[in-house]
């Protein structure tokens, strides 16, 4: 299976107490598990956050300092190997009702049905958007846990909480909820947004980033497509760096970074 992952070591939050994920995904296997999103804070693998798919065609939020500080599972099973599903994390621990302060969407629509449900407490700083290492496609903790499956129009928000509604919408013919192509949101200190579609442009500072943090990787679509781009071969193999001060692809960048084998740059497995 794929191990491919991006990487970043985030730098000062806007504020920890707020920020927003949004992803659209196919997972190839409803019943693997896999790591969407994660960090890790160095001295112990108890002391990580995760996005997670747990093998049983959910996605849980967990926060783990030696015993978990939140744990939020949906009911909700996700089962459709064929399907796209868009998912939306929005914390905000400042929120006087503990139900309010992580908004679960699931295409557009907040979960409130939990198989476990521990919100975290006033105020409480998460251990997503700390100055400390993040990964897309595994958990940062550990050396599995890899998403096995494709992913699209990645948007982490540092500082503010946002609804589904900012992402997607409901198609007024189809009745199909669809992304928004270009949504109006603060990406903040540490955001970024990573489209994943033109492969012609791949480094495109979409998300409106900057070179004071807010970037995204570039417009790679890690899917079935091939990516020729970056220091790729004729064969598609390779391993891409998106320096955003420098504009270009960089070996030698600490931002994020894809590896893309065999024509096909999906996440984990």
């Amino acid at each position: 299976m794929a191990t491919t992952v991006l990487s970043k070591t985030f730098g000062t939050a806007t504020n920890r107490k707020k920020w927003t994920m949004s992803v659209w995904l196919k997972k190839a296997d409803p019943l693997d598990e896999g790591a969407i999103f994660s960090s890790y804070s160095t001295g112990t693998t108890s002391n990580y956050s995760a996005f997670r798919d747990n093998g049983s065609a959910t996605y849980d939020f967990v926060e783990n300092d030696g015993s978990y500080t939140i744990n939020l599972r949906p009911s909700l099973q996700l089962r459709d190997p064929t399907a796209w599903y868009h998912l939306v994390l929005a914390y905000d621990s400042t929120q006087s009702v503990a139900a309010d302060r992580v908004n679960y969407y699931v295409n557009g629509v907040l979960q409130t049905a939990w198989g476990t449900e521990t919100y975290p407490t006033l105020n409480q700083e998460s251990g997503i958007n700390q100055a400390a290492l993040h990964t897309i496609g595994k958990n940062t903790a550990t050396d599995n846990s890899y998403f096995n499956g494709v992913m699209a129009h990645f948007h982490f928000i540092d500082g503010l909480q946002y609804a589904a509604s900012d992402f997607g919408e409901t198609d007024s013919t189809s009745g199909i909820w669809v992304a928004k192509s270009g949504p109006s949101v603060t990406y903040g200190n540490n955001g970024f947004f990573l489209k994943f579609q033109d492969t012609a442009a791949f480094g495109d500072e979409d998300g409106g980033g900057s070179t004071t943090g807010e970037f995204n990787f570039g417009n790679g679509y890690f899917g079935t497509t091939v990516v020729t781009s970056g220091v790729a071969d004729a064969g598609g193999e390779g391993t891409f760096e998106y320096d955003p001060s420098a504009g270009t692809f960089d070996g030698a960048s600490k931002d994020f970074r894809a590896i893309c084998t065999n024509n096909i740059a999906t996440y984990g497995g």
